[in-house]
């Protein structure tokens, strides 16, 4: 079993239902064989992902997806803590329309990349992209 929470603004309950983004987070997990951690995914805005950005990877943008990684047992519950998974909302619509698929595919897809970056996966050389998307998109095509 794996703890995960989502935090979702008021105004974005009624695009995303909380059961199918843990059963997504869940399914990716088992697939991966990773028990007993825990995971907390956000979903908030452009102007508050870009200022993130900025500050912890010095890139002065908006993104769609921002991943850090813990890896550090929480003494409470005795789970591995894999981190924060950090997405925005609008970006992530923009981009579900220009790619001409359901937000919820979308919101799939960068719920796994992040997830593989709290791993540890990388694609910022080649044979890191190599080993990333695969799995990437073997992943997306199991969550439907």
């Amino acid at each position: 079993m794996n703890l995960i929470h989502i935090n979702l603004q008021p105004k974005y309950e009624n695009l995303l239902v909380r059961e199918e983004l843990v059963a997504v987070v869940e399914k990716v997990l088992d697939y991966l064989n990773i028990f007993d951690c825990e995971i907390s995914i956000s979903f908030i805005e452009n102007r508050r992902i870009r200022e993130l950005n900025r500050i912890y990877r010095g890139i002065d943008a908006e993104t769609d997806v921002l991943s850090f990684p813990f890896n550090e047992v929480n003494p409470e519950t005795g789970y591995r803590m894999l981190g924060d998974i950090l997405i925005a909302i609008p970006i992530a619509q923009y981009q579900a329309i220009k790619m001409h698929h359901p937000l919820s595919k979308e919101i799939n897809l960068l719920m796994i990349h992040g997830i593989l970056h709290l791993l540890g996966y990388d694609h910022e050389m080649k044979q890191d992209k190599l080993k990333m998307f695969p799995i990437q998109k073997k992943l997306v095509h199991l969550v439907g």
